[in-house]
């Protein structure tokens, strides 16, 4: 049975800033002016259904930049992807969101751990149970690195040894591009934590369907973001 669209629009108890789901709670938003309406209404087609894009509506201009953003960064780690259940890009949002206490993060990648097409080989549901005992043997080698690799770049505890072993299995290019992606996961959480938003099911609630980057658009993102870089005044002349 569907919900009633009044359901749609429930807070979650104690949030800082509202969830801005429909054009309803767009236009009763008063810090909003016209023009800022009309860009979070045309920004509800753009991001992935769930309470915290939506809480981004409150600053529609920063809410496209984020995702901008975080397409971006997809673009540079495929083929991985956060909504692969086990790769590394997944482990780094299920890992951020245990070191940060982060509820809302939590919840929805352990319903993603649950429901998402996609997975990687080493996958095993089980993992969610031992984030914190990154030597278990439901770990592969890989896993493990990655794991550890988090832990250290959030605790500001990186050795040259890890750095090293993640130098040979991933090459240079690729931990700088996983060292930012740890750093927007980590934007996403002091964000959802800052706020107070907590998981609530809902109707609009996330599903990572089997085609999701192409839903995306991470192709058009990457070449959009070459030409405007391209266009971009140069600092040197």
């Amino acid at each position: 049975m569907a919900k009633k669209s009044t359901e749609l629009s429930k807070q979650p108890e104690g949030i800082r800033l509202p969830i801005l789901r429909t054009h309803a709670d767009i236009d009763a938003s008063s810090h909003l002016t016209e023009e800022e309406k009309a860009m979070a209404k045309d920004n509800l087609t753009r991001v992935p259904p769930s309470d915290g894009w939506y809480m981004l509506e409150n600053d529609p201009e920063m809410q496209a930049l984020a995702n901008i953003h975080e397409n971006g960064l997809i673009g540079l780690l495929d083929p991985d992807f956060q909504g692969i259940k086990g790769g590394p890009m997944n482990l780094v949002c299920l890992e951020l969101a245990r070191l940060t206490g982060c509820e809302w993060m939590a919840s929805f990648l352990a319903k993603i751990g649950m429901t998402s097409p996609l997975s990687s080989d080493d996958w095993d549901p089980a993992q969610l149970a031992v984030l914190s005992f990154p030597d278990s043997k439901l770990w592969s080698e890989n896993q493990r690195l990655a794991l550890k690799f988090i832990g250290a770049c959030y605790n500001h505890a990186m050795t040259d040894e890890l750095f090293e072993q993640a130098r040979k299995a991933w090459g240079e290019k690729r931990v700088l591009r996983f060292i930012f992606f740890i750093g927007y996961v980590n934007t996403w959480a002091m964000v959802e934590n800052a706020c107070n938003l907590t998981f609530t099911p809902v109707s609009s609630e996330a599903k990572v369907a089997a085609n999701e980057t192409e839903k995306l658009g991470i192709d058009d993102v990457r070449k959009g973001l070459k030409a405007l870089w391209n266009s971009k005044q140069k600092f040197i002349p």
